[in-house]
């Protein structure tokens, strides 16, 4: 038998997300303003409409010109002469998607002209883009989340003169773009340790935007080839104050008349798991020129304004991940038959991927919601509450979706056999599943965002678990929901309270600070529960607004806008499996409770310790 006879695999088609998947749309318009007009609704999808045909066409055959270790970033750190040039080189096709991704306003339309016409539904349409974008992306949106952060950074607290560079980082042609250097060799993600030391130029000026020398190393630097950097350096020599004596420095990379790098010398580039198109290096700063952004002393209160937009950005990676993975694998399993059975009809396949779904759906609620308070939070329309929902759902978000949607693209890869584990079967799930392992340690890993999510809470005695408790019971009394399922979600939710305040309070007396042992094992769980049961309250919000859109003749017709025919008993089955098995509330709820009964037991508290401290010896 020649090769082109027998079993022909079908071609798949290439996802087109938002033109092809109802529910996409569907949970993106329940999150906009009823307040929008028709007029807008409609510019909105006709917008997107036409952007996810342009990622599906024009932006995969650029993806696709980036498929060797040809096209990964080189670095010439010397000429034919012996002079030290550090000459970074990305292949024109990064260049190109990194381009086509400012021209397409996934920085700007975040900002002005967006606001002006959708105010702060303006993040909910830019990061909708970006969900659409991230399959072909190549990485570049790492660059682009960097920028996004600086453009918050210098809106917030730049200077004047800072500011003029937001224009530079919004313009769709000639664009810059920023990154930021935190990571360094002693603390990894915990900057209290940061070596770099920054110095004034003139000693008599050290008011923000005078000029500082910076000196040190920057160990993790991703976006190298940026025009723009944000630092973290240590203003005050001593070290004792850990973060408090960090500030925050706006560097150009090259002096704008030579183009030589300024004071930077960059080491080497990072070998990567994945990623392999994006230039990440190890830098060098000696005498590197940079403008103090702020106030002495204030870092690392003024780039956490970069980590809420970065962490977002990281959490639209797996969210974006997993809704192409999905549609990929359900067109592969509809086309592929084993004993004259398509996969689609196999239960114990369709399960597998089914539970997928459910995730892929939770997740997305949970970013679009997100989104949605950032884009209040940067609009000033935010009430206090949702501020500080906002700040305990970022990190919690982040660390959530990294760790769900990277182990879900593992079944994504199961469901096409070994075609999913080859790297030249035109899936791209092999590079999916190795560029999406990076949002587990990018911007920190699970157990450094629950601490910060436990840092949120210590503050005011837990006045934010009291938000977050509030916001759900309130959210769970709503008559349209369906009341079963919503009992359920509130006994989960009265059963957490209690332990919740239970570690909260424990925490604000100060027993944990008393003593030298800090048994924090419960962090992690509560991050899982945050998300676990805002999750399953967002989805029972679905399909209620879905229901209602079957007889509310408005809300009909938005959703006629929008392209979409709501289906209320599908989303109900999600909602039903998230609460009662993916969301995993019951199981991590469990795992919580025990580990907030042993952070009190004295005695067991200390044999933890004890048998932690023999492992770590035979180490």
């Amino acid at each position: 038998m020649r090769f082109d006879q027998g079993h022909q695999f079908p071609v798949l088609p290439t996802p087109d997300i938002f033109n092809d998947d109802p529910t996409f749309r569907l949970a993106l318009l329940r999150h906009l303003p009823d307040t929008i007009s028709p007029e807008t609704l409609n510019r909105i999808f006709a917008e997107l409409s036409s952007f996810s045909h342009r990622c599906t066409t024009l932006h995969k055959h650029t993806s696709g010109k980036l498929s060797s270790p040809a096209d990964e970033p080189r670095l010439r750190q010397y000429d034919a002469w012996g002079h030290r040039i550090d000459e970074l080189t990305t292949s024109p096709s990064w260049q190109d998607l990194k381009f086509a991704a400012l021209k397409e306003g996934l920085i700007s339309d975040s900002y002005s002209p967006g606001r002006q016409w959708l105010g702060s539904s303006a993040r909910l349409f830019t990061f909708a883009k970006t969900l659409l974008f991230v399959p072909f992306s190549k990485l570049v949106l790492c660059p682009i989340a960097m920028t996004d952060g600086a453009v918050r950074v210098l809106e917030l607290y730049g200077t004047p003169r800072q500011k003029y560079l937001i224009s530079k980082f919004t313009a769709k042609e000639g664009a810059w773009t920023a990154g930021q250097w935190m990571t360094e060799r002693p603390g990894g993600s915990d900057v209290s340790f940061t070596e770099t030391t920054a110095v004034p130029v003139d000693a008599a000026r050290t008011r923000a935007g005078d000029e500082f020398l910076l000196d040190g190393i920057k160990w993790f630097s991703s976006a190298t080839d940026g025009d723009v950097a944000l630092a973290l350096a240590r203003t005050n020599p001593d070290s004792s104050l850990g973060s408090a004596g960090l500030s925050l420095f706006l560097v150009e990379m090259r002096d704008r008349e030579s183009r030589r790098l300024n004071g930077i010398r960059i080491h080497r580039l990072k070998q990567k798991l994945g990623t392999k198109y994006l230039p990440t290096a190890e830098l060098e700063l000696s005498g590197c020129r940079a403008q103090l952004v702020g106030e002495l002393g204030h870092g690392v209160r003024y780039i956490s304004s970069v980590l809420n937009i970065t962490r977002v950005h990281s959490a639209a990676g797996g969210v974006a991940s997993l809704n192409y993975g999905v549609r990929l694998s359900a067109a592969f399993a509809t086309g592929r038959s084993i004993k004259n059975t398509s996969l689609s009809d196999l239960p114990l396949h369709t399960h597998s991927l089914f539970r997928i779904v459910v995730l892929q759906r939770g997740l997305q609620q949970l970013f679009l919601y997100t989104v949605h308070l950032l884009g209040k939070s940067e609009c000033k329309t935010a009430v206090a509450n949702e501020e500080v929902l906002l700040r305990l759902y970022t990190p919690a978000l982040k660390a959530f979706t990294a760790t769900r949607a990277s182990e879900a693209i593992l079944g994504i890869v199961d469901s096409f056999g070994g075609q999913g584990y080859m790297e030249d079967s035109g899936l791209g799930v092999a590079e999916m599943l190795r560029d999406v392992t990076v949002e587990r340690i990018w911007e920190g890993t699970a157990e450094v965002l629950s601490m910060d999510v436990v840092r949120v809470l210590s503050k005011n005695k837990g006045d934010a678990l009291g938000v977050f408790v509030e916001d759900l019971q309130r959210r769970l009394a709503s008559p349209s929901l369906e009341r079963e399922l919503a009992l359920i979600v509130q006994g989960f939710v009265k059963n957490f309270a209690a332990k919740g305040r239970q570690i909260i309070e424990s925490i604000a007396e100060g027993s944990f600070g008393e003593k030298k042992l800090q048994d924090y094992r419960f962090a992690r769980p509560m991050l899982d529960l945050f998300m676990g049961l805002d999750g399953a309250v967002l989805l029972l919000e679905q399909a209620a607004w879905c229901e209602q859109a079957c007889r509310d003749k408005v809300l009909a017709e938005r959703t006629r806008l929008f392209g979409a025919k709501v289906a209320p008993e599908e989303d109900l089955t999600i909602a039903r499996a998230w609460i009662e098995d993916v969301g995993d509330i019951q199981r991590t709820l469990n795992n919580f409770t025990r580990l907030v009964d042993e952070s009190s037991d004295t005695e067991r508290n200390n044999r933890n310790l004890e048998h932690t401290s023999v492992f770590s010896a035979k180490l």
